[in-house]
């Protein structure tokens, strides 16, 4: 099991270097990834389904601009 979430921290990390140098495919594949999961625990966070995704975006919005 270490094995395979060691795999997907390697991958995750490689999205990311990939995004700091300006690969627009890997930001979305992180998106796609992660934005269901993000929006669960958002939702679950505040109640309000709107104002989940209004936050999930802003956070993908802000990490994108750090790259």
């Amino acid at each position: 099991m270490k094995e395979k979430e060691q795999t997907r921290a390697d991958e995750d990390t490689a999205l990311v270097q990939a995004c700091k140098k300006g690969n627009v495919d890997a930001f979305e594949t992180l998106v796609r990834k992660y934005q269901k999961r993000m929006l669960n625990i958002a939702y679950r966070m505040i109640g309000n389904y709107e104002d989940a995704c209004e936050l999930v975006q802003d956070a993908f919005v802000s990490a994108h601009r750090c790259f």
